[in-house]
């Protein structure tokens, strides 16, 4: 079965690997806020495989909304490496593909298929180094960890003092962990609110928590000191990478002689990818629903 479907796979690859796509023309002018060139870039926030199974905002709708917004260049969540077309080369086929073989790419497959539709190209802006780095430093087992401690930690203060419990505990608990608006609505939300304000700040406050307030307050105490340091590490780790993300757009707006891009990116890194790509010279960030209004919600 699974030869079957890489079969077909590769026979879809065909069609959505064609067509005209073209690069755009290298800027010869100066991008500059005051009476220069400016570009819009419109961040669109995605919930990657969560496409998968969420009938309000789908891979589909994705889709839709890129080729609406009628960008010039397309820049896709993916590190800038040498195979890093190859690697995505799945998610560009049609979604029950995609679903079987790259479920956490759906929204590759969206920008990809909306770049065929405008004939523009997909161009990758995420940490050249991301992969190497992550697999050197042992990202995903210390990320497990870490977390699970700052939880335990956690339920452990509020199991023994209760309403004394440390506030970091109390607000972790309450907040990460499913109360109020902590309660994710992944199967659920729209684009709209993937790509709004309140979303942005609910997942502000949770990085604040996880990565700043919950570790202060648990390196108090010695046998905790390890995990504290390690959820600082996580949350500078973020910062890094938003750095080089934002570079690297930097280099592509001011490369390349566009008016209006799209950032294609998960959802949760919205809350500092946007401000700081904001307040680079000659450029100006627009929601998607400020271009083509709310047909798309």
């Amino acid at each position: 079965m699974k030869v079957l479907e890489y079969l077909v796979c590769a026979l879809l690859l065909v069609p959505v690997l064609g067509g005209c796509v073209s690069m755009p023309a290298e800027r010869e002018s100066v991008l500059s806020d005051e009476g220069g060139e400016r570009v819009t870039v419109v961040v669109v926030g995605t919930i990657h495989g969560g496409h998968n199974a969420n009938r309000n905002y789908s891979a589909e709708r994705l889709r839709e909304i890129l080729v609406a917004i009628e960008p010039e260049l397309i820049l896709m969540e993916l590190p800038r490496t040498k195979d890093w077309e190859t690697k995505l080369s799945v998610a560009r086929v049609w979604p029950y593909i995609a679903r079987k073989a790259a479920p956490n790419a759906l929204d590759g497959w969206s920008a990809f298929a909306a770049a065929k539709d405008l004939g523009v190209a997909v161009l990758p802006y995420d940490w050249d180094e991301l992969e190497v780095v992550l697999a050197e430093q042992n990202y995903s087992a210390r990320e497990d960890a870490a977390c699970n401690a700052g939880e335990r930690w956690a339920n452990g203060q509020i199991k023994e003092y209760g309403e004394e419990a440390d506030a970091a505990a109390r607000l972790y608990v309450n907040y990460v962990g499913g109360g109020g608006h902590g309660v994710e609505v992944n199967e659920t939300g729209s684009a709209k609110y993937f790509n709004s304000a309140c979303h942005d700040q609910y997942k502000q406050v949770r990085h604040l928590l996880q990565y700043d307030l919950l570790p202060r307050a648990m390196e108090r105490e010695k046998e905790w000191v390890h995990a504290a340091s390690e959820l600082k590490w996580l949350g500078q780790v973020w910062e890094k990478r938003t750095d080089e993300m934002v570079e690297n757009i930097k280099d592509y707006v001011e490369m390349y002689d566009v008016e209006r891009v799209v950032v294609v990116v998960g959802a949760t890194h919205r809350y500092n990818l946007i401000p700081a790509i904001d307040a680079l010279d000659g450029v100006e960030v627009k929601e998607y629903w400020e271009l083509i209004g709310n047909e798309y919600e």
